[in-house]
This record gives C-alpha cells, sequence and structure tokens, in this order.
C-alpha cells in the first residue's frame, strides 16, 4: 500500500483561485471595446491596397493595345520635353553618300537621259534614295569614271533608257531637247512622267549677269516639247537650283521649294514624291503654261554666279 503525499513530508499544493476571481477578470476582459466590425487581415489588409492597384495597373499596361501603349509613351515624353525643356528630336535624314533602301513597291526604274554633270548628279541621287537607275548617253565613253563609282546602274543609248523606265528625266541642254527625244522617240516615252529639267539658254551672251533665253514670254521649253510629244506627261522640275543643291540640299532655313508644273496630276504627284525624297518641298504651279514663269526662275539664279563669280549654295523658298 502506497502512502500519501502527507505522509513523505512534502508540502500541499496550493489551492486553486477562487470562483469570484474568474468573474473578476472575466469582467475586465469583457469591459474591452469591441471593435465596430472585424478587423481585416491578409490579402484585404489596407496596407495591401497599393500593391493590388500596382499589379492591376501592369497587368491592363500588359494586355493594353499596342497602339495605345504607344500613345502613352508619346505623351509621357512630349511632357518630359515640356518639364525640361527639351527640344523636339528631328527624323532621322540619311547621311550624304549613304543609300537608303526602299520597299519594293516604292523603288522605281529611272531613265535618265543625260551625261552631263545634271545628268550624272540626278542619276546618283536617285540610287542613293534606293531606285533602279539608267542612265542615257551617246557617248558611253564619257561615263566611264562615273560608272566605275556606281556599279549598280546601268549605262546605255538613249532609246534603251527610256524604254526600260517607269520615269523618264530629261537632262539635256535645252538647244538639244527636241534632239534627244528624236532618238528616243515616242514610243518609248508616250504615257509616262517625264521630269522635263531643261532650260532654253541661248539666242546671245549674258547681259549684266542676265542669261538670255531662246524663247518669250507668251512661251516656254515645255510647252514646244508638249506639243512634239502630245502623249507623254512632262513635268518641270530641277530647273531653277544648282546640280550642288539638287539632291538632299542642307539650308539653315529649311527646305527650299522645287516648283514644278505640268497638265496631268498623276504624272505630277509621281514626280511630287521623288522631289520630296530628295529634301525638298513642292510648289505645284498648275499647267505646263506655267512653265513660262518657272523656267525663267533660272536667269534669277544663276545672276550672282554670271554676274558676280558666287556659286554658293542658294535655292528658292515659297512663303505662306
Amino acid at each position: 500500500m502506497m502512502a500519501s503525499p502527507h505522509s513523505r513530508g512534502r508540502s500541499p499544493r496550493p489551492a486553486p483561485p477562487c470562483s469570484s476571481s474568474r468573474r473578476t477578470i472575466a469582467r475586465r476582459r469583457s469591459a474591452r471595446p469591441t471593435p465596430a466590425c472585424p478587423p481585416l487581415t491578409g490579402l484585404f489588409h489596407p496596407d495591401r491596397w497599393l500593391s493590388w492597384l500596382g499589379l492591376l495597373f501592369a497587368l491592363a499596361v500588359y494586355f493594353a493595345p499596342a497602339g495605345l501603349v504607344g500613345a502613352l509613351r508619346s505623351t509621357d515624353e512630349a511632357a518630359l520635353d515640356a518639364t525640361c525643356g527639351r527640344t523636339a528630336r528631328a527624323p532621322h535624314r540619311p547621311e550624304a553618300g549613304v543609300s537608303v533602301p526602299k520597299a519594293e513597291e516604292e523603288s522605281m526604274k529611272i531613265g535618265v537621259i543625260g551625261s552631263g554633270v545634271v545628268g550624272k548628279t540626278l542619276a546618283a541621287g536617285f540610287l542613293k534614295h534606293g531606285h533602279a537607275v539608267t542612265i542615257g548617253t551617246r557617248e558611253a565613253g564619257k561615263l566611264k569614271d562615273w560608272a566605275g563609282q556606281h556599279k549598280a546602274a546601268k549605262v546605255a543609248g538613249f532609246a534603251d533608257t527610256a524604254a526600260a523606265a517607269e520615269v523618264v528625266v530629261l537632262a539635256v541642254g535645252g538647244a538639244v531637247a527636241l534632239d534627244a527625244l528624236k532618238l528616243i522617240g515616242a514610243v518609248h516615252i508616250d504615257g509616262k512622267p517625264v521630269i522635263d529639267a531643261t532650260n532654253p539658254i541661248g539666242g546671245g551672251p549674258p547681259v549684266h549677269g542676265v542669261l538670255s533665253f531662246f524663247t518669250s514670254l507668251t512661251d516656254s521649253l515645255m510647252e514646244r516639247l508638249q506639243k512634239a510629244y502630245p502623249k507623254a506627261h512632262f513635268v518641270k522640275a530641277f530647273n531653277s537650283v544648282g546640280a550642288a543643291q539638287m539632291v538632299d540640299p542642307q539650308f539653315a532655313s529649311g527646305k527650299p521649294t522645287m516648283f514644278i508644273c505640268g497638265d496631268a496630276d498623276g504624272a505630277k504627284k509621281t514626280v511630287a514624291k521623288l522631289v520630296e525624297d530628295f529634301g525638298w518641298e513642292v510648289a505645284d504651279m498648275g499647267a505646263v503654261e506655267a512653265a513660262r514663269a518657272i523656267e525663267p526662275l533660272c536667269m534669277l539664279w544663276c545672276i550672282p554666279g554670271v554676274a558676280r563669280g558666287d556659286w554658293s549654295p542658294h535655292a528658292f523658298k515659297l512663303l505662306h
């Protein structure tokens, strides 16, 4: 028989607290204010709302249409420009001499008639801007050096050059323009845009720096060409500026103006696009008769050079 704890000399355990003490503690706990609603915990705690909003915004941007995101970026960049005083970024322009690849549907077959300075300048310009170019000459030997520097270009006779072209460029001396067209033949230019870069220079020596023309104020060289080849679509262009500024001109005051004219609206639209690609603003002066005013711009452009020997870069600009 085992002995009781008291019989072993151990002290008795303390008595548990009385029931009245338990009631006192219970009353103290119940006296604490009860919240109006259960506290928010876990994912819906107020401290996590900003994180939720950020996540929702990121998802919205990720799944938004590309156009909307681009518009937001453009707006942000414009605001940054205004805030930081940045100037608008100019569109990239190719460096001089660098060929600009074109989409196949934009590239055209260009036939340049003439192997002088203007013909070679325009042919090189069309090559630079991604077009297929054939340059026509009666003496292929004159283009040996040029062809060596522009291996993508083809050299051919006048008729073959025009026959293979979608756009023909007439870049010969004004006095022989009709002769060049006779060598080409109407069949090779009928229905095609023909850029007329000629001027009717001749009929006498310059007078105080003013060139002499063999046409009058009631006539123009392009009118004569159009009359001789009525099915061709002549467009006046590149006659009122020096060869050095014809392709990608650079002037501090901005783009210069190229005045054009012609009877065929479709041809003028095609030529205007080519001229604009060369870095010009285009001003369409109307029908073929406007050549009576555009051709004499050559006289005005040449006065500084003929009278004073000043051939520094200059061009015309139409202000609105």
